[in-house]
């Protein structure tokens, strides 16, 4: 995975995930570096966490009706941008579609048999174009049941 600083040191060029700086009340985390340029400071580095809202997701449907459960986002926070989106699910997920793989928004889909339930687990993997530092995402619980 790349990230978006690197540092020269004696033994070469370290990647930096975290940096801190040392300070009179001590060590505080950088955030983010800018580069001073002719045309202004450009930002190269900051820090990217990901939240996705809501973090459960259903539907309730009957006979061999398909569910559609109500959209989950996610949001970056910090890094440059342009950002890049990657709907997975890491734990259940059989019989469900996630809808907008590749978009911060997204819908499940499934077709559960008859009192049958389908769930999953899913995640999303952001990533700042930019300087290729990747944040993912909390855990999306996602549910769909047939009644009948």
């Amino acid at each position: 995975m790349a990230v978006g600083l690197t540092v020269g040191t004696g033994g070469g060029n370290k990647d930096v995930t975290l940096a801190y700086i040392g300070t009179p009340s001590g060590n505080k985390l950088v955030t983010e570096v800018y580069v001073g340029t002719p045309g202004g400071n450009k930002l190269v580095f900051s820090s990217l966490s990901v939240t996705a809202s809501p973090s459960s997701i259903f539907d309730t449907v009957s006979g061999s009706q398909q569910g559609t459960t109500q959209a989950t986002t996610a949001t970056p926070s910090g890094g440059v941008g342009p950002f890049s989106f990657s709907w997975r699910f890491v734990s259940g997920g059989a019989g469900l579609t996630i809808s907008s793989p590749t978009q911060s928004s997204t819908v499940v889909r499934g077709t559960p048999g008859a009192n049958e339930t389908l769930s999953g687990t899913m995640v999303c993997d952001v990533t700042d174009t930019s300087t290729g530092l990747v944040a993912t995402s909390n855990a999306v619980g996602a549910t769909i049941v047939n009644i009948s």
